[in-house]
């Protein structure tokens, strides 16, 4: 071999693998912008991710409110149907208290009445000689059927 043709050869060779390796490099470029778009891609997903996931914690937030807020409300209803309920059952109370003590004085009054009445009646009795007993007297004065016929 001469050395023209080494030297060709080698011309060769060197042109083949420059061609290679820009081939190479060209599908690096063509890889890197590929990975380039594809990290782009990506970066653009975090951030909506990210917004999408601040949006969710402020809905949390609100709602830990609302339901802080929902909780003092139902509290507090709660606590105004407790007094409604007491103040009904105190005012029922105090309608059958009145109810009572006014039974109460009729019948302090019918006893005073029936007192006096025995009393007049043992005195009746004591002038005329016959002594009667005050229950005896009380319980025939004091049926529904003597009193109604005393009437």
């Amino acid at each position: 071999m001469s050395e023209s043709e080494g030297l060709q050869k080698l011309t060769a060779y060197l042109n083949q693998t420059r061609r290679q390796a820009e081939a190479a490099v060209d599908a690096l470029n063509v890889e890197i912008s590929r990975l380039k778009q594809e990290n782009d891609a990506y970066e653009a997903i975090c951030r909506e991710l990210e917004e999408e996931k601040e949006q969710y914690r402020l809905q949390v937030e609100q709602l830990k409110q609302e339901g802080t807020t929902k909780h003092r409300l139902q509290e507090r209803d709660d606590w105004r149907s407790l007094i409604d309920s007491v103040q009904k059952d105190r005012s029922r109370l105090q309608e059958e208290c009145n109810t009572l003590e006014t039974a109460l004085e009729m019948a302090r009054e019918e006893i005073t009445t029936l007192q006096e009445e025995l009393e007049r009646k043992n005195g009746e009795h004591q002038e005329s000689g016959v002594f009667c007993d005050g229950a005896e007297s009380f319980s025939r004065t004091s049926s529904p059927g003597n009193r109604s016929q005393r009437g």
